[in-house]
């Protein structure tokens, strides 16, 4: 097989985003037709965390522009999942208590994990270890994609098995 440059065409971010528009089409085939998006009223956290409950796997939760604090608050979503916000630097939540990660997701049910277009905020206090995603029971298949994570103590992002 023969390698062949990039040409002037195809610049290295146009092969990046060619990968996750395809990424997500692969992503998107593993989701049941019925798919249906949930618009969170707001970027507060009990606005989100109402969207996903109306969520089921292969939907996408949208999370709209602003600067939320969710304090010491956490979201807990599981996979299947797609939480989209409107931007890496137009969503932007904060914890400004607590400790722990903002958004938690649970890959016990063996779907992929996607979270797009947020950015999330520590407290940069070395006192205080928290962290900003964490995807647990073994996540094996997740994007995350266009994010920011920042100013976190114990970690931006966490991927653990069991």
């Amino acid at each position: 097989m023969k390698n062949y440059p990039l040409s002037s065409t195809m610049t290295h971010k146009k092969a990046i985003q060619s990968f996750f528009v395809a990424a997500a089409y692969v992503w998107i085939a593993q989701c049941p037709a019925s798919a249906a998006i949930r618009n969170a009223a707001s970027c507060q956290l009990a606005a989100v965390q109402s969207a996903v409950a109306l969520a089921v796997v292969g939907d996408t939760v949208r999370i709209p522009a602003g600067q939320c604090d969710w304090g010491s608050g956490n979201l807990a979503i599981n996979a299947g999942i797609y939480l989209q916000g409107s931007g890496r630097d137009a969503t932007l939540i904060h914890a400004s208590t607590g400790t722990g990660a903002l958004i938690t997701v649970s890959c016990s049910n063996g779907k992929p994990a996607l979270l797009s277009d947020i950015g999330l905020t520590g407290k940069a206090n070395p006192a205080i270890w928290d962290g900003g995603l964490y995807l647990t029971n073994d996540c094996q298949n997740f994007m995350v994609f266009n994010s920011r994570f920042s100013d976190f103590v114990d970690y931006g992002l966490s991927v653990r098995g069991n």
